[in-house]
């Protein structure tokens, strides 16, 4: 398991993603509403804030890990009694998985 990326969200991207900018270098690809820095292999995005909708992700600050086998690691999260905010699906960036740390952290699975 390795630490993949940071997820930050904000409602001024071009503000927050120069403030990473002056910490990382360029980013390796910046857009609309999103920036996407490589952090010495880690992805750290900056990402506009949105309105919810009932199928979307929430657009919470959270940090991603990479695991080999995505069920077998949610298996060890919910045999410690933490329950899985969002199954495994399907993404634009692969397969994943969301659950909720103690204290209610967004934690993202990634298959890799």
């Amino acid at each position: 398991m390795k630490l993949s990326e940071v997820a930050i969200f904000t409602e001024d991207v071009p503000t927050t993603s120069t403030f990473y900018e002056r910490l990382f270098g360029e980013p390796k690809f910046a857009d609309d509403g999103i920036a996407v820095f490589d952090v010495n292999g880690v992805t750290v995005l900056v990402h506009e804030t949105y309105d919810e909708d009932a199928d979307d992700l929430p657009p919470e600050d959270h940090f991603a890990f990479s695991v080999p086998d995505l069920e077998e690691a949610l298996r060890t999260v919910s045999e410690d009694g933490f329950t899985v905010f969002r199954e495994p699906a399907e993404y634009e960036w692969g397969r994943s998985a969301y659950v909720r740390d103690p204290d209610g952290r967004l934690v993202e699975l990634a298959e890799q």
